[in-house]
């Protein structure tokens, strides 16, 4: 059964550029992997520190998988800071 994730991040102003930069290199490499179906980061049009990531995986296991990856490790540390208030995430 698919796996939808949807993470809501909210951004110190003066950190904005680097988590954006960070998110790119993340959202490179999760569409490389095989389970995966759909990943993509908004930025909210009225709030420039607000920012959804929308994923979705084939299965529990490509999520498992995704969630286990050097990357996603890496850009959670590389984060680490830059947060105005903890993130949302929903699995759908």
């Amino acid at each position: 059964m698919k796996k939808k994730i949807i993470a809501r991040f909210f951004i110190n102003d003066e950190s904005v550029e680097t988590f954006k930069a960070l998110a790119a290199k993340l959202v490179a490499e999760t569409r490389l992997e095989e389970g995966c179906l759909f990943y993509k980061l908004f930025q909210d049009v009225e709030n420039k520190n607000e920012f959804v990531f929308i994923e979705e995986y084939r299965d529990e296991a490509a999520m498992t998988l995704h969630s286990k990856s050097a990357y996603l490790q890496a850009f959670i540390s590389g984060i680490n800071g830059l947060q105005s208030r903890e993130l949302i995430i929903e699995v759908i």
